[in-house]
């Protein structure tokens, strides 16, 4: 495998010191989160740049995050594929109509292939995402309310998009009690 850094390379012709990371990772065992803090050092300034004669010190950045642990996020991705392809996209869960249905499962493959394995490591919830509030359309989990929109942000354990210029949005942990769409209405 190629190992090429090209930031590396560019500082070494020009005479810089080095960018270096060090990543160190613990798994609790117990708690099964997995703490991750990565330290990174930025390169001291060249002197080719205006500030090279100033005394500055190196810039430090630390990110610390709690992560959940690996087999529990397998097991969520696991649980949602398998409920979907039991699905049928020509025979309607109870209580839904043709259109609905299919607008429901079109819009759950898409996002299964697009945004699962993020959601899964955010803490999504089956009832967050595929959770339906009977009598009430577009107002249950996230499939729900996307509709056939595909505009969708997922980041930090929320999700955003664009619909006919109103922006809308959906937090993780909104609606864990819901029913997934798939148990019918």
């Amino acid at each position: 495998m190629l190992n090429f850094d090209p930031h590396r390379w560019i500082a070494e012709r020009e005479g810089q010191t080095v960018a270096t990371v060090a990543t160190v990772a613990t798994v609790a065992t117990v708690a099964t989160v997995a703490t991750v803090a990565t330290v990174a050092t930025v390169a001291a300034p060249s002197a080719k740049n205006e500030k090279a004669n100033s005394p500055e010190p190196l810039a430090t950045v630390a990110t610390v995050a709690t992560l959940p642990d690996a087999s529990e996020v397998q097991r969520t991705l696991d649980s949602w594929c398998d409920a979907f392809n039991a699905l049928s996209p020509l025979r309607p869960a109870t209580g839904f109509t043709m259109g609905r249905w299919q607008t429901l499962y079109d819009c759950a493959a898409w996002w299964l292939e697009n945004f699962a394995r993020r959601a899964a490591w955010e803490g999504w919830s089956t009832g967050d995402v595929f959770g339906i509030r009977p009598g009430y359309p577009a107002r249950g989990g996230l499939i729900d309310q996307l509709g056939d929109n595909r505009s969708l942000v997922m980041a930090d354990g929320g999700a955003r998009w664009r619909s006919w210029g109103i922006m809308s949005s959906y937090a993780a942990g909104c609606s864990p009690h819901l029913e997934p769409f798939w148990k019918g209405q």
